[in-house]
């Protein structure tokens, strides 16, 4: 795989262009996108137990869903980085659709995660989904992540991991090329939580779930074939299509696991 470190221009021109962005909120809806969109977002946020006047570090912010539903549904203080500039056009787009009392309780910020400097000890909650993937430090980067959480803090990081290598798919891996994915084993993604000092580190292999939500999303975007193809071109639909069933294929052999990891500081 290459070791190019992953940039705001291709992140900008490649994986999250403003028509890719558009594409995927057409699959998973508006404001949304990851897999499950929503819905599944509301299963994650459950876990954490939020509190109104919490204060919330989301890493890959996107199209701002997750902030939204912690704001208007918590009345959490949301803080979305996200290292796309276009990712952060259509957040600002998006929040300047709320209401005054959500978008006060709202910041979106371009910027890098793993070279932004933030206040020790600032945020009750940080949140990161199918995010951590793109960094290749782990173990660095979460011990940037114990230091901002408050003691008592919760982290939530929901990611795309590596499964069994031999039973990878050549589709699979070119997919993983193509997103400059740095996949780490389950086990890798545990042992750094633990090493840096994080306390009640869960682990938890949620393929199945994960699958079925990525088998919904294929039969959505099949349905809407012809009206997507007119938005977009039918090459657009091949690829998103063949993205999804990459993933899809990537979870079913094996080579491809899906993680939910919670700590407290």
């Amino acid at each position: 795989m290459s070791t190019t470190e992953i940039t705001q221009e291709f992140m900008d021109q490649k994986n999250f262009n403003l028509r890719c962005i558009r594409k995927f909120e057409r699959i998973y809806g508006s404001t949304w996108m990851s897999n499950g969109g929503e819905l599944r977002t509301r299963n994650l946020l459950t876990t954490l137990g939020l509190v109104q006047g919490q204060r919330a570090l989301i890493l890959g912010s996107g199209g701002g869903g997750e902030a939204f539903l912690m704001a208007q549904r918590y009345g959490v203080h949301a803080h979305g980085v996200d290292i796309s500039s276009n990712m952060h056009q259509i957040a600002m787009d998006n929040l300047a659709l709320k209401e005054k009392k959500v978008q006060d309780l709202i910041h979106f910020e371009v910027a890098d995660m793993m070279k932004m400097k933030l206040e020790e000890e600032s945020y009750d909650v940080i949140y990161s989904r199918d995010t951590i993937l793109y960094v290749s430090d782990k173990e660095s980067f979460f011990k940037k992540l114990l230091g901002w959480l408050r003691p008592g803090g919760k982290l939530l990081v929901v990611d795309y991991c590596r499964g069994n290598i031999e039973d990878s798919t050549q589709e699979f891996e070119d997919l993983v090329e193509q997103r400059r994915w740095r996949l780490d084993t389950l086990a890798h993604y545990e042992e750094c939580l633990r090493k840096v000092g994080f306390k009640d580190v869960k682990a938890q292999n949620v393929s199945d779930e994960f699958l079925r939500f990525i088998t919904d999303d294929i039969k959505h975007l099949m349905s809407m074939r012809e009206c997507y193809i007119q938005d977009f071109t039918e090459e657009e639909y091949d690829e998103s299509l063949f993205r999804l069933k990459g993933i899809q294929g990537g979870l079913r052999e094996g080579g491809l696991a899906h993680g939910l990891f919670e700590a407290s500081k």
